[in-house]
């Protein structure tokens, strides 16, 4: 075993997984401006639903290029040095895999409530929905569509390709546990927002969990999807329908929402863990067993892996990342009258 070989492949890894990151940071930025620039540009000359379909579109390209082409250039780079491991593109999922589905919904709606109190404890939550905004209009069936397709799906693909398809599974030989957990604080930061952050990497903890488990980028992507879907909805109940059925109505979603996910990852976790007794109670005479990660794996000592943001380029985003945080703090604190000082 050449632990030296191991350390050096890990460090590449998480060097540049953090200049990929950066190239993220730098391309969303850059093609968020261009989108909002070019849409305000065009907003006299042409009706509303033209707008709308112009920034939806453009939004649409700005996520795609931000997130696929530094996704390709970590895959490209770690090809060169022979330890790209490939993505689980394979569609294989077991009946009990689609109670992560809600299960992902309801962990992670829970924590946006526990990032909600934060906030509240703040004084910033007011400032951040000011500050965001949102639309008064009622949302027609074009753009609900829209809305699905550009807050839903795009992002659950795009994020699912570089998070858990490429930055967790080439991690994963190290250590599921170091896989999950880095993944998950990367995802968390990415988001560059204090107000998603706390629930943003725990949700990279329940898709990386789908991942290892199902061993399929298709369970995570779904979890995803039907996360954002769900909160798209909300929005759209919240917009469209009566304010007060609209807040009668979202509190029932929510509560269902998180007690039936709870529910759903209780059973998964109760039917997984009898399923792997009932796998080896026999014995494995003559049974060709499931492929078990931990034969594989590439041993560090635990510090080593501590290390992993100790790389140049993990370093430097980062920084970037608790800069934009911090800065995007300063200002919810700055429009709530709260000295950032204190």
């Amino acid at each position: 075993m050449n632990l030296n070989l191991h350390e050096k492949d890990y460090k590449r890894i998480a060097n540049y997984s953090g200049l990929a990151l950066i190239l993220f940071m730098v391309m969303f930025n850059a093609t968020s401006v261009v989108s909002v620039v070019a849409s305000e540009i065009v907003a006299p000359f042409v009706s509303y639903d033209f707008y709308y379909t112009l920034y939806s579109v453009l939004s649409i390209i700005s996520y795609l290029s931000s997130f696929i082409i530094p996704a390709f250039f970590l895959r490209a780079v770690l090809k060169k040095f022979n330890i790209l491991q490939p993505m689980n593109l394979e569609f294989r999922l077991p009946r009990t895999s689609l109670l992560l589905i809600p299960a992902g919904i309801g962990v992670t709606l829970t924590l946006a409530y526990l990032n909600s109190l934060l906030l509240d404890f703040l004084n910033v939550s007011d400032a951040y929905s000011e500050l965001v905004g949102g639309s008064e209009a009622s949302y027609t069936a074009y753009q609900i569509l829209l809305l699905y397709i550009s807050t839903a799906l795009v992002p659950a693909v795009c994020e699912e390709f570089l998070f858990r398809g490429t930055i967790l599974a080439n991690l994963r030989p190290f250590g599921q546990g170091v896989a999950i957990v880095a993944s998950s604080v990367l995802f968390g930061l990415m988001h560059q927002n204090p107000y998603q952050l706390l629930y943003t990497t725990a949700a990279g903890l329940v898709l990386g969990y789908a991942y290892v488990k199902t061993k399929s980028i298709w369970c995570p992507m779904l979890i995803h999807f039907f996360n954002n879907a769900f909160s798209v909805t909300e929005t759209v109940i919240l917009t469209n329908a009566d304010a007060e059925m609209a807040n009668l109505l979202l509190p029932i979603m929510d509560i269902g929402m998180i007690v039936l996910g709870f529910v759903c990852f209780m059973a998964f976790i109760a039917i997984d863990a009898k399923r792997e007794r009932e796998k080896y109670s026999a014995g494995s005479f003559g049974v060709l067993l499931e492929e078990n990660d931990s034969y594989t794996q590439r041993e560090l000592g635990a510090m080593s892996k501590l290390r992993f943001f100790m790389a140049p380029g993990m370093i430097v985003f980062v920084i970037m990342a608790f800069g934009s945080i911090l800065l995007l703090l300063a200002m919810l604190m700055l429009i709530s009258g709260v000295s950032v000082l204190v």
